[in-house]
């Protein structure tokens, strides 16, 4: 094979996966994909994140939950804690100067465009972060130091109040 049936092989290649992706999809079957996962991401933003874990109205079964945020973690990246957090601030401090995302007090322009530069160098710092920090290993408990038995009992378990370091 000379070079030019090479690089027009690769050409081929690549003009056809960016037309039809990794399964050969059409353009009604890419559409309505589009249109099922943009529609399960909101429902799992409106139902998940801002009715049942922001405001706590309404209670979803663990397999729901766990579905919507494993989902949401695939497919958009939000950290559910984290979302919950931001959309609790803006409710305590709506449209004053301390709302996160108040179009009114920020402009438009810098809720929609800022807010995903903002997002996106937050994961870069996160992931570089973890690339640069150094193997932590458990600490063990030397003579005469708290050791595990000494810790805090976990949640509804009493604990032995004779014992010293309890």
């Amino acid at each position: 094979m000379d070079t030019t049936e090479l690089l027009t092989t690769l050409h081929d290649g690549l003009f056809d996966w960016l037309m039809h992706g990794l399964g050969g999809f059409i353009g009604w079957q890419i559409v309505t994909y589009t249109l099922v996962t943009t529609h399960i991401t909101i429902a799992a933003v409106t139902i998940f994140l801002h009715r049942s874990q922001a405001h706590r109205s309404v209670e979803l079964r663990p397999v729901a939950s766990h579905f919507f945020r494993c989902w949401l973690w695939l497919t958009t990246g939000i950290v559910t804690r984290e979302w919950v957090a931001v959309h609790r601030k803006h409710h305590a401090a709506c449209e004053t100067h301390e709302d996160p995302h108040s179009p009114q007090t920020r402009g438009i322009s810098v809720v929609l465009l800022r807010g995903t530069c903002r997002t996106v160098a937050i994961a870069c710092a996160r992931i570089l972060s973890r690339a640069c920090k150094p193997p932590q290993r458990a600490a063990l408990a030397a003579p005469g130091r708290a050791s595990y038995s000494d810790r805090p009992a976990a949640a509804g378990v009493k604990r032995d109040s004779t014992k010293p370091g309890t």
